[in-house]
């Protein structure tokens, strides 16, 4: 279960509970792009859950208003081929990452992989937010980073 706060941002922003959005958009975006993107049951649920919705926030990490946007056509627009196959998912034991939304700061990409977990990847920065999308997104809208996987790496 999301914390209160998280439950706050995402209720402002036309989110309840038992939100259920049609995946249409989200599987047509990703077929687009071939074999790149697979869809995971925690990929389909969140963006049933939250798809379509912009959550603005304050971070006080970065002491400035933030957007996370569950919008699949910009978040998988902002990927360059081969981005999450080849530079993100080594740096994990999952089989499939795939893209959920896009968050304004630098441009960074959610994304989930098949057991639940949410990361954050962009250019050569990629971090584990959290081992559930609940712990993910608590952490994010109380300004705590997450887990560094491997920066090195990339």
């Amino acid at each position: 279960m999301y914390s209160e706060k998280t439950q706050q941002i995402f209720g402002r922003n036309g989110w309840f509970e038992g939100r259920r959005i049609k995946l249409d958009k989200f599987t047509r975006v990703l077929a687009e792009h071939g074999n790149e993107f697979d869809l995971t049951g925690t990929a389909a649920a969140l963006y049933q859950e939250l798809g379509e919705l912009s959550f603005p926030f304050y971070s006080s990490r970065n002491n400035r208003e933030e957007v996370i946007s569950f919008d699949i056509e910009e978040a998988v627009s902002l990927l360059f081929p081969g981005d999450v196959q080849e530079e993100y998912l080594p740096l994990t034991d999952s089989k499939v990452l795939t893209p959920v939304a896009y968050w304004n700061e630098a441009d960074q990409i959610i994304m989930a992989d098949e057991k639940g977990r949410i990361y954050l990847g962009v250019d050569e920065y990629f971090e584990c937010l959290g081992q559930t999308p609940e712990e993910a997104f608590d952490r994010i809208f109380n300004s705590q980073a997450g887990q560094l996987v491997n920066q090195e790496r990339l």
